[in-house]
C-alpha cells in the first residue's frame, strides 16, 4: 500500500500505526495520505529499513497489529 490506496487495510494499519505506536496518521478513515505516509517512514526509520513511506513485505513483516483495549490501554504484538 502506499500514498492513494483506500481501504479496510489501510484503516487496519492507521488504527495499529496509532494505537501500537503512538503515531498520528491523520485520523483512521481508510485513506492512506500524507499523514499515514509520514507514519510508515517514521516506522521504517525506526526499524532501519529504507523509509520510502510504501508499505510493502518488509514492513509488514515488524508491524505489530493484532491490539486489545484495556482500561488503562492498549496491548499491541506481532501476529
Amino acid at each position: 500500500m502506499s500514498r492513494g490506496s483506500t481501504g479496510d487495510g489501510v484503516e487496519e494499519l492507521q488504527f495499529a500505526l496509532t494505537i501500537c505506536y503512538g503515531m498520528d496518521t491523520g485520523g483512521t478513515d481508510g485513506i492512506y495520505g500524507a499523514k499515514t505516509e509520514a507514519a510508515v517512514r517514521s516506522l521504517q526509520s525506526a526499524t532501519g529499513q529504507t523509509a520510502d513511506g510504501i508499505y510493502g513485505p518488509n514492513t509488514r513483516n515488524v508491524v505489530e497489529w493484532r491490539w486489545y483495549r484495556y482500561p488503562n490501554g492498549a496491548k499491541c504484538e506481532r501476529l
